[in-house]
């Protein structure tokens, strides 16, 4: 007997004798054959699922189904190599078989050797066929993983890689030839943020399948972060191949979730931080969320709140306002800000809620509770109004011990027969007399820190002229700038001028018709400058003393002194002061 390698043929002969004499010299050559009488029969076998290599088909198969319109019905849902065995040689027979299979058409008791190596050609030509066929699906296959976005690994069961698809390798910067016939571990990996190649191989192999994530290294050192997830491919008895694996880059995902977790992270550092409790709402008013919150500062638990609106949890007028503010924020697409007092868990409380637009139908109202502030607030106004009680206390016993001063000066001045000494008696009493105004003036403003010289300078001047009655009325010509002053500065630059003002009212106008004083006070530059004159005769006139002797202009020169500041006079026509700080 000829040996062959093990195929199955099925000879469809409706000659119980023929069939009986085909299949034993088919079996002298090795193959398995199953034999079947009619059409029908034929049909039935190869649709049945029975192992079948090639099939033998008379054409002329008695009664029912022919040989031609059994082989359409079968080569339509099967792909197998199919010779016409017949006795027919008529032209028109052999032209309709070509139509059907082009695997050959053998005539009967062309001998046993025409038969066998017409069977071998139709098996190295189907054999032919499917490899090209083969390729081309392959050829298809890799075409369409090639254009999908994921990554496509198909391995041995020792993690040998056979295939990558061109997206793999572009992201990882590899050719296929530095990837086919590598192991796996080529990708690389990273134990603390994923499966490492081992493990999915053991696994996949263990299971079936495996899914995680995974890092792959790229050639250039970058690591990319997939979702993998892998598939053992079995052969047709069950032995498990190949490995699949399909992968998606979530690397960008992975980035994003990291920021999204820090800024969650940063946000909840940030609430836990600020004092106010958050609460979102929608255009009607309704809770939606109540965050940053402590349970003594609602009215009733958050989870009974949520759901429902303002008014229904805060009843009345304040309820209504409130959603009004929310409305009000949503219109303007401004902050609205309400204060209002509520009885809570925690007790009466007073609360200031900001209401800012979220959206174009939610607010988020940042609520402060401001009790204890406004405890502080009262202690501390209780605590000013006392001190101003204190500080109109203490200037009234301050301006009485100057009254008291002036009056004991003007005392001694009386009870004195030396002329001189009465004189610098009553000198010092109009200088208290004036420190008087002056401080009057600094007492009734409404800051004692800072002060503007237009506001303070004018009605101490008057005050100041009209401390000396009986004499002639002076007229004052006042030019002064807006210039805001320290007290202190302020205090020293009016004393200058009392004695200045006090210098001529006493010496310069005894034979002037019309007295007049001037004052000027403006800002040059980075200077204030102060020019103060009368339109007295000056040095010419006898009774003006001795300036160096006088002790009003030698604590002229003390003040401008402590102002840093520099002093010019001219006393050629009348007195003229310039004072420079």
């Amino acid at each position: 007997m000829i040996k062959t390698s093990q195929k199955t043929i099925l000879l469809v002969e409706d000659e119980a004798l023929i069939a009986m004499d085909e299949k034993s010299t088919l079996e002298d050559y090795g193959y398995s054959v199953i034999t079947a009488l009619s059409g029908e029969d034929a049909v039935q076998i190869v649709d049945s699922g029975k192992t079948v290599d090639l099939i033998l088909m008379d054409i002329n198969l008695g009664e029912g189904m022919d040989g031609t319109d059994a082989a359409k019905i079968i080569l339509k849902n099967h792909d197998l190599p199919l010779i016409f065995l017949s006795s027919h040689t008529e032209r028109e027979i052999v032209d309709k078989t070509e139509g059907i299979t082009s695997y050959g058409y053998i005539v009967k008791d062309s001998g046993e050797t025409v038969l066998i190596q017409s069977i071998k050609m139709a098996f190295r030509l189907f054999n032919a066929q499917m490899s090209k066929k083969e390729k081309e699906e392959l050829k298809l296959k890799s075409m369409v993983l090639d254009q999908i976005k994921d990554f496509v690994t198909i391995t041995d069961t020792k993690g040998i890689v056979t295939y990558v698809n061109k997206i793999q390798e572009k992201e990882l910067g590899l050719s296929k030839e530095d990837i086919i016939g590598k192991s796996t571990s080529l990708f690389g990996e990273n134990p603390e943020q994923g499966a490492t190649q081992c493990e999915i191989l053991s696994e996949t192999l263990k299971n079936g399948n495996w899914r995680g994530e995974v890092v792959n290294r790229t050639a250039d050192g970058r690591d990319i972060i997939l979702n993998c997830q892998t598939q053992v491919i079995y052969d047709e008895k069950g032995n498990p191949i190949s490995l699949c694996g399909i992968s998606t880059n979530i690397t960008e995902q992975k980035e994003y979730e990291d920021k999204l977790r820090r800024s969650e992270r940063l946000q909840r550092l940030i609430l836990s931080a600020i004092p106010d409790m958050l609460m979102r709402f929608d255009r009607e008013g309704r809770y939606l969320d109540i965050l940053n919150y402590r349970e003594d500062e609602l009215v009733m638990p958050r989870d009974d709140v949520i759901g429902k609106k303002v008014s229904d949890i805060i009843p009345g007028d304040l309820g209504t306002r409130l959603e009004k503010a929310i409305l009000t924020a949503l219109k303007t697409n401004r902050v609205e800000s309400v204060e209002y007092d509520l009885d809570v868990a925690g007790g009466h409380s007073s609360f200031e809620a900001r209401i800012v637009p979220f959206s174009e139908d939610e607010v988020i109202a940042l609520i402060r509770d401001v009790t204890q502030l406004k405890k502080t607030g009262k202690k501390i106004e209780a605590l000013l109004r006392e001190k101003e009680l204190l500080l109109k206390e203490t200037h009234h016993r301050i301006k009485n011990n100057m009254g008291i001063i002036k009056s004991l000066l003007n005392l001694q001045a009386q009870k004195t027969d030396r002329m001189d000494s009465r004189i610098i008696l009553k000198d010092a009493a109009s200088r208290v007399q004036s420190m008087m105004v002056l401080y009057e003036k600094l007492y009734h403003s409404e800051t004692y820190a800072e002060l503007n010289v237009r506001d303070f300078l004018p009605s101490l001047i008057h005050d100041i002229v009209a401390l000396f009655q009986g004499e002639k009325p002076v007229r004052t010509d006042l030019h002064i700038d807006k210039i805001v002053m320290d007290s202190r500065t302020l205090s020293t630059l009016g004393i200058i001028l009392n004695e200045c003002i006090t210098n001529s009212m006493k010496y310069a106008f005894d034979d002037v018709k019309v007295p007049r004083i001037t004052l000027r006070v403006n800002k040059d530059k980075d200077k204030i400058v102060v020019t103060y004159s009368d339109n007295g005769p000056g040095c010419m006139n006898n009774k003006l003393p001795d300036m160096r002797q006088n002790f009003g202009f030698h604590l002229i020169d003390m003040l401008v002194q402590q102002l840093n500041g520099t002093l010019r006079i001219d006393s050629t026509h009348g007195m003229k002061i310039v004072l420079e700080f």
